[in-house]
């Protein structure tokens, strides 16, 4: 990936960027390269930096007392992702995220970006744009785990983001939803049997 690759896809994704607004976010970021399950950010580092993921996926998990993994985020292609703590003004990560398959990412300091969203609309409306993605996703995953069924979770979720299915492992779709990978492939086969 490179950074003309990321320039074309941001103004494709977020048309209120001007040339000049993605000449600034160009310079300030780096592209890094992950390969399948690399960490990217540790809990408990630093978290003061905010993701592009321009081709890939990654998935946040917080690790319990006994050494399980929760995941909790689960982020596509073409979607923007910081750590939660930076939105705090924690400036530590309170989760670890991994990069899932290959994974490339255009990382950008969280300061400068909200800095320039201050003194530049199209950096401003990027950012709104980002929090309101932001608050939908969690908004949805609470509708998820407070008031449906395992199958009706599998069937909301497969609707609004099957690129999750498509590009994720189902052990890691299956704990975001709340079950046991024997469970969501359960519900998988009687789904599809239904179908037949």
């Amino acid at each position: 990936m490179k950074e003309a690759q990321i320039r074309v896809l941001l103004k494709q994704l977020h048309p209120s960027l001007s040339d000049e607004d993605l000449d600034i976010l160009i310079s300030l970021g780096k592209i890094q390269n992950f390969k399948n399950k690399d960490l990217i950010i540790r809990e408990g580092d630093p978290a003061t930096y905010m993701y592009f993921i321009a081709q890939g996926m990654i998935r946040g998990y917080k690790t319990d007392d006994k050494g399980d993994q929760k995941t909790l985020i689960l982020r596509p292609t073409n979607t923007f992702f910081a750590a939660p703590g930076i939105l705090k003004d924690l400036m530590i990560s309170e989760y670890s995220f991994e990069s899932i398959k290959s994974t490339s990412l255009f990382k950008m300091p969280m300061d400068a970006f909200i800095h320039l969203s201050k003194e530049r609309i199209g950096i401003a409306q990027l950012y709104i744009d980002l929090l309101s993605e932001n608050l939908r996703t969690v908004f949805f995953r609470v509708e998820l785990l407070a008031g449906m069924s395992p199958e009706e979770r599998y069937e909301a979720l497969l609707k609004a983001r099957p690129e999750l299915f498509e590009k994720s492992f189902y052990k890691h779709v299956a704990n975001y939803l709340g079950m046991t990978p024997t469970s969501l492939s359960r519900i998988i086969k009687r789904t599809k049997g239904m179908e037949s």
